[in-house]
């Protein structure tokens, strides 16, 4: 259908609707009455033939019948409603009125229904309420549905205490923006010019926000020399310009900000400089111009309470400048008032979309405005474009303002309100400029960013302007209330509420192949997200037919939505996640979506399918080998056909099948009254007055609710929903044996240890079974069974749609992590560098003295809280003020560890959940109302199973506290041969399909992916568990440890491995940590050791690592310099990099190098100096000049193990046999004893060091084998 014909429908369909006035049905009684003597008195009428008048008496007797049913019906329900007791009425939701509990206020009278446009007190904006409401029907079908993925959602949700909802991302203030950014460059002048003509490209045709000719000379003259740049910036201009900067830096595709929104910098510079509200008048125009630029920034960050805030104090300020007053009465110079008149329009969009993206009242309204449009003026662009915008923003707001505020209008009124506005719309959509019409009868029409912006809006505004009715179907079908088969009117609606958001969606996929889509872009990312849940409602209406897979045009919808999230926009990775969860909900029966099969709808002669957009992250689909279902034709209906019901294939085929007095089948010509009747005005009104649909009612659901309540969300491809079992918790048997002091009395508070308990006795027999596998998998090993793909995750690997979660908030950039113990010195001292996240580490580099765990939580819960400060000695530690503080991270320890010191029914606890279990209890809600969520590393993990279990935790974890299923992130460690094979399934080339046909390596993304924020190269662990999990074959010698570096090919295998499988699915692939640090006492050597880090970072940022680890802030600035450098986004996700990894290569052996005398001692030094730190309580120590750690040590002695236990000699000749070795060892020993104080415990750790490298008794791990010396149980204490 071309454009000009879609028009035309959409008018002929608003005069079928027109023809609703004649009835006048305010109410079915009294309708009767009047119908009733009408019919008479036109019977009675003198000159009146009998055949007509016979007609009409019965067109009159058919009338009254279908009345009495009506009545009857109605009747029928009061006295069903009668019967059931009252409900109670539910709590408000935070943030939405019930807009009919106050009364009105003393000498005010209550409004009455006039049939005219309600006053702005009483408008409700639909869109949010629509799409909670839309939740809440989900919900009422949860459980119906054998197939709902959310049947086995946990009872006690239900009823949540709404103080328990998860946070929106929503600012307390817009101070939370300015504070802690920090500081960047003014641009310079090529940079600025840019950026204009970036912001003037997006936002200077269908909105005024400047005078280009005044703005480009001040420009001018702050480039021109020194004396001119600081008059300039001594002026209101300047906060001017630096708001465009920032919004051209909103408008990049490539946005090269690495903390906070893009322009985050100038626009707090901005804000610092704006004056205070009494005095901003005395800036003028030039006063209005920030606050409207600066209220349009905020609304492209998703930031709705603040803009609302700005775009108010914006209208009351033009109102007073005079800016609304018709051109005429605008004293000032002709241009003046040509600008002024634009920017107040700009200004007026901007109020009625922001309240009504609230649901809040505008700022100003309509009857008091005189709709003086501007018109043409020398010096400026032509208004048609800018005009055009205005009447859709104002049609928009007669829908929200009259449509939605229930019981304002009568039935019939509503009718013929509802034609008015669809006519409206119609006429606004011919009044498009030609310039920037769209052709869409031409399959890969071009779109103009302004023509695209303005269908955009219309279509958005059709489908708010229909959608109750679509909402209407759904609701019929999820509480099996619609007895009677849906009209051909009211059908008809529902195809042009699809049809525009096709529409949308085409519009959408045809800017971002001309890469005219900027990442931030508020109306861009409203758009699609409006359209994508009209094609979910569509779906849901054939939810019963489980061979008809979802459209198209959804999955283009979800590109689009990774796009805009994979560039930053948190706002588009939310509403993405929200788009996903429904999906699966309504297609739940659909095991894997395959993009290349499609069933038409209503396709307008544009192809379903859109060709790939270069490298551009989710645009495109998958080319199409020989016709698809989307492409064969369709049986098309001729128009005299039924429209198909609700229930059958709704939307039909192609509408320009039809002819120019049809639309979608239903002839336009017939007689009107018989294709509306009763029936048709009465299910328009309900849509919008329905009791029990209360658009502008309480409901208390929001986006967060939905994730919980439905299936572990996050994906639209189905997947079993995992059950498990919450064990409660009785206190008596729970032994608290370590210590009590004052940290302890913080932390195991009774509420805390009790969740402890749940987590024990719910999930500690699945991971004693899991350690049982390991054991086994080893022995597999030994007897000759090499690691492999796994064969039965095949589905996995050949499943190309399915996603890791979208970045959570302050996750999105990472590019530099820094990681250290858990005391309270580090803590400080690493929230206070320059890096974007923190791992607080309570594994590897933290000896796990009772006192260390306890007093690393109570660190991390005062860090949190921003009360850490402390003073040692004369100096103060203190948290800098003057930045964000960077993501906080918990390591947590591994599977195979416990916690002797707490145990629950006589067993230890898993030391894995005791970690995750305080912090995330204590800390979880506090991280959210800060912006961020509970994040966390997860090490030593060995199998997807192991990831399962994760996933199952963090499910129960989020259920107790009442939070949303996928608040919680975990990165993942990839430090074992092990799970190196079951990453995830790899989006493989051909090529590597065909050399590796069984190729699973990206199952752990795969079980956690709600919850997944990457993986890791856990580089020194990986090293170990090679050479631990290969121990006892020979052929896989290694030689000394500094010859392995990340270069071998069995690393180098692993690194390629890990990025090309985390991109694939759209999450972060992390670098590991160079061991080096610091040298105060040998510039040269430092220099030298520097150059090693800077040539690591460098490796792993053009292999498209995502960030990286540094273990010493000194090194911070080194990696942030690579980094910054060479990732100018947030980060590389949208990198895809063709590897070819075989299993070959992840475990080829062959490393150039030596096994020398120097190395072997080198080895004996290291584990015994790092055995006898953790003895004394800590985890990481400076040994030679590297940072070793847990997994450093594991690495020298396995070395140490093999080289015995296989009898490999050193490149000196020196034969590695148990003799030898103790030999070494006992003056490794001596030597370091020689400098070391009188309570070491270098003896004590060579006792348990002796059998570890004689090749014959060999601890999986050091800590473990350690473990029990630290340990200080005594008598269980009482909480």
């Amino acid at each position: 259908m071309s454009s000009s014909s879609y028009r035309g429908s959409l008018c002929k369909l608003t005069g079928e609707l027109n023809g609703q006035q004649s009835h006048k049905v305010s109410g079915a009684s009294s309708s009767s009455r009047k119908r009733k003597r009408r019919i008479k008195d036109e019977v009675e009428e003198e000159g009146a033939m009998p055949q007509q008048a016979a007609a009409k008496a019965r067109s009159a007797n058919a009338y009254v019948s279908e009345l009495r049913a009506t009545l009857t019906r109605y009747e029928d329900q009061i006295k069903e409603l009668a019967r059931q007791p009252r409900a109670q009425p539910s709590p408000p939701a935070r943030g939405v009125s019930t807009g009919a509990s106050n009364p009105s206020p003393p000498g005010i009278a209550p409004f009455e229904p006039t049939g005219e446009v309600p006053p702005p007190s009483y408008e409700r904006a639909p869109g949010p309420l629509f799409e909670q409401r839309l939740r809440s029907l989900f919900h009422e079908n949860n459980g119906k549905d054998p197939d709902s993925p959310e049947k086995d959602a946990p009872e006690h949700l239900e009823n949540e205490d709404p103080r328990d909802l998860p946070f929106t991302p929503e600012w307390t203030s817009t101070n939370e923006l300015i504070k802690g950014i920090p500081h960047q460059a003014f641009p310079k002048e090529a940079e600025s010019n840019r950026l204009l003509n970036l912001f003037n490209s997006y936002m200077g045709v269908t909105q005024h926000f400047l005078d280009q000719r005044t703005f480009t000379d001040n420009m001018t003259l702050l480039f021109n020399s020194q004396a001119s740049r600081a008059r300039q910036m001594d002026t209101p201009w300047f906060t001017l310009y630096l708001l465009v900067m920032a919004m051209g830096k909103l408008m990049e595709e490539d946005p090269r900000e690495v903390r906070g929104p893009p322009g985050a910098f100038w626009f707090a510079e901005a804000m610092r400089r704006l004056p205070p509200l009494h005095s901003i008048s005395e800036y003028g125009i030039v006063g209005l111009e920030i606050l409207c630029l600066a209220t349009t920034y905020l609304q492209w960050n998703d930031r709705k309470n603040d803009a609302y805030f700005f775009v108010g104090t914006t209208v009351r300020l033009a109102l007073t400048l005079g800016c609304n007053l018709p051109f005429s009465e605008q004293k000032c110079l002709p241009s003046e008032r040509a600008h002024r008149m634009r920017v107040w329009w700009t200004v007026y969009m901007l109020d009625q979309r922001i309240s009504a993206g609230l649901g809040r009242p505008a700022s100003v309204d309509d009857r008091h405005l005189s709709f003086d449009l501007p018109g043409p003026s020398p010096g400026f662009d032509s208004p048609e474009p800018l005009n055009v915008n205005v009447k859709i923003a104002r049609t928009t707001g007669e829908i929200m303002s009259s449509l939605y505020s229930r019981g304002a209008l009568s039935q019939a009124d509503l009718v013929r309100k509802m034609r008015n506005l669809l006519q409206s719309l119609h006429d606004i959509g011919g009044s498009i400029p030609a310039d920037l019409a769209i052709d869409f009868s031409n399959k890969q029409f071009e779109v103009t960013r302004a023509g695209a912006s303005l269908y955009l809006r219309l279509f958005q505004s059709i489908i708010l302007c229909i959608r109750p009715i679509l909402l209407q179907k759904v609701k019929d079908k999820v509480q099996k209330t619609q007895k009677q088969a849906v009209t051909s009117a009211i059908s008809q609606l529902c195809l042009l509420c699809n049809e525009s958001a096709l529409r949308i969606i085409r519009i959408l996929m045809a800017m971002q192949r001309q890469e005219e889509i900027a990442p931030f872009a508020f109306f861009d990312l409203d758009a699609a997200f409006s359209a994508a849940f009209v094609l979910i409602m569509r779906g849901f209406a054939h939810k019963q037919d489980s061979q008809k897979p979802p459209p198209q045009e959804l999955f283009q919808a979800i590109d689009f939505l990774e796009y805009l999230s994979s560039a930053g926009n948190q706002a588009a990775a939310q509403r993405l996640k929200d788009v996903r969860q429904f999906s699966a909900h309504v297609w739940a029966n659909v095991v894997a979506f395959d993009k290349d099969h499609d069933v038409q709808m209503g396709d307008s002669g544009a192809s379903h399918g859109v060709p790939q957009v270069g490298n551009t992250p989710g645009a495109g689909l998958p080319e199409q080998s020989g016709p698809s279902p989307a492409q064969m034709p369709l049986t098309t209906p001729t128009p005299s056909s039924s429209v198909p019901s609700w229930e059958g294939e709704m939307f039909g085929g192609p509408a320009d099948t039809y002819g120019s007095d049809t639309l979608f089948g239903l002839n336009l010509d017939e007689n009107l009254e018989q294709a509306f009747g009763l029936e048709a005005a009465e299910g328009i009104y309900n849509s919008f007055n329905d009791p029990t649909l209360p658009l502008t009612g309480v409901d208390q659901l929001d986006w967060a609710e939905l994730e919980k309540m439905m299936a572990p969300g996050g994906s639209v491809f189905n997947y079993p929903r995992r059950n498990f079992t919450m064990v409660q918790s009785i206190l008596d048997s729970v032994s608290i044996l370590g210590a009590g002091n004052e940290a302890s009395r913080r932390i195991l508070t009774k509420e805390a240890v009790n969740f402890l308990a749940i987590l024990h006795r719910s999930f500690e027999p699945t991971r004693q079974h899991l350690l049982k596998l390991r054991q086994q998998r080893q022995i597999d090993t030994d007897n000759g069974h090499l690691p492999d793909f796994l064969p039965e995750t095949k589905h996995v690997r050949d499943d190309k749609n399915w996603r890791g979660a979208q970045p959570a908030p302050g996750l999105v950039d990472r590019r530099v992590e820094i990681t250290g113990p858990t005391d309270r010195k580090m803590v400080v001292n690493a929230l206070n560098s320059d890096v974007w996240a923190y791992m607080a580490d309570f594994e590897d580099s933290n000896g796990p003295t009772w006192d260390n765990m306890i007093q690393g939580q109570a660190n991390l819960y005062d860090a949190i809280r921003r009360q850490v400060d402390f003073k040692l000695g004369e100096k103060e530690y203190k948290l800098r003020t003057d930045r964000t503080l960077p993501t906080l991270i918990a390591r947590t320890r591994g599977w195979h560890l416990d916690e002797k010191h707490f145990t629950v029914d006589g067993q230890p606890m898993s030391g894995a959940l005791f970690d995750f279990g305080l912090y995330f209890f204590h800390n979880a809600k506090e991280l959210i109302s800060r912006g961020a969520g509970p994040y966390f590393y997860l090490p030593k993990m060995e199998s997807h199973l192991e990831a399962r279990l994760w996933n199952d935790v963090f499910n129960m974890s989020q259920d107790y506290i009442g939070i949303s299923r996928g608040i919680i992130r975990a990165t993942v460690l990839i430090e074992t041969i092990s799970a190196v094979f079951e990453m995830d399934e790899v989006r493989i080339t051909q090529s590597l399909q065909e050399s590796v046909p069984s190729l699973t390596c990206f199952k752990i993304i795969y079980e956690l992916r709600d919850h997944s924020s990457g993986l890791n190269c856990g580089r020194w662990d990986y090293i170990f568990t090679f050479v631990k999990r290969f121990r006892n074959r020979p052929g896989f010698v290694l030689p000394d440890r500094s010859d392995v570096s990340m270069t071998v090919p069995f690393m180098d295998a692993y690194v390629k491995l890990l990025i090309s499988t985390c991109h694939a699915r759209g999450v972060h692939a992390m670098g590991g940590m160079a061991a080096l640090i610091p040298r105060k006492d040998d510039p040269a050597a430092n220099a030298q050791a520097m150059d090693s880090v800077r040539a690591d970072k460098l490796r792993e940022v053009k292999a498209g690592h995502d960030g990286t680890w540094v273990a010493h802030p000194a090194l911070a600035s080194i990696a942030s310099e690579i980094f910054n450098e060479h990732m100018p986004t947030a980060n590389q996700i949208f990198k895809r990099p063709e590897v070819k990894v075989t299993r070959d290569d992840l475990i080829n052996s062959v490393v150039p190098g030596k096994i020398t005398d120097e190395g072997v001692r080198k080895n004996l030094h290291i584990t015994l100096a790092y055995m006898e730190g953790w003895l004394r309580g800590v985890g990481c120590s400076a040994i030679n000049y590297l940072m070793e750690d847990a997994a450093t040590a594991e690495v020298s002695r396995s070395q140490l193990w093999y080289w015995v236990h296989h009898g490999v000699s050193t490149a000196e000749g020196t034969k590695l046999d148990k003799t030898t070795m103790l030999n070494i060892l006992d003056e490794v020993t001596k030597e370091l004893l020689k400098s070391a104080p009188a309570n070491n415990k270098f003896e004590l750790a060579a006792k348990y060091l002796r059998p570890q490298v004689t090749g014959e008794d060999y601890a999986d791990f050091l800590t473990t084998l350690l473990y029990d010396e630290i340990t200080s149980v005594g008598p269980s204490w009482k909480l």
